[in-house]
């Protein structure tokens, strides 16, 4: 019995991991795995890209949408759901809100990466 029940659990584990690699590599078709895994797992992704005299261990970004924080001490975290509508992100820099940025998803099918691109230009 308890052989039985351990295989299954490694059967199942292995059918999950499996399914996820798949769904990474086709995340962003139209078809029947996208669908599901969109809803499963998160393969959106938010990165900081700074210029010369900044660190990127000083910025934080928040989903205003879900209140996760999705970039923090120089490290994407997940948190960015695949839904439609208005997606939202407030970016700290030194713990102080310094804008706000965001755009309207129309398919909740396709992944976005997203890249924030910061430098300082006239001391600003």
């Amino acid at each position: 019995m308890k052989n039985k029940l351990f295989l299954i659990l490694v059967i199942g584990i292995i059918i999950f991991v499996g399914f996820k690699k798949y769904a990474k590599s086709v995340k962003d078709n139209h078809c029947l795995t996208t669908q599901i895994s969109s809803r499963i797992f998160d393969f959106n992704t938010f990165e900081i890209e700074v210029g010369n005299g900044l660190n990127k261990n000083d910025f934080k970004v928040v989903n205003k949408n879900s209140g996760n924080t999705i970039f923090q001490n120089g490290k994407s975290r997940k948190g960015i759901k695949n839904d439609y509508g208005h997606r939202l992100f407030d970016v700290f820099y030194k713990e102080e809100k310094i804008f706000e940025t965001g755009h309207f998803i129309t398919n909740n099918w396709i992944t976005n990466d997203y890249v924030l691109k910061l430098e300082i230009k006239n001391g600003e």
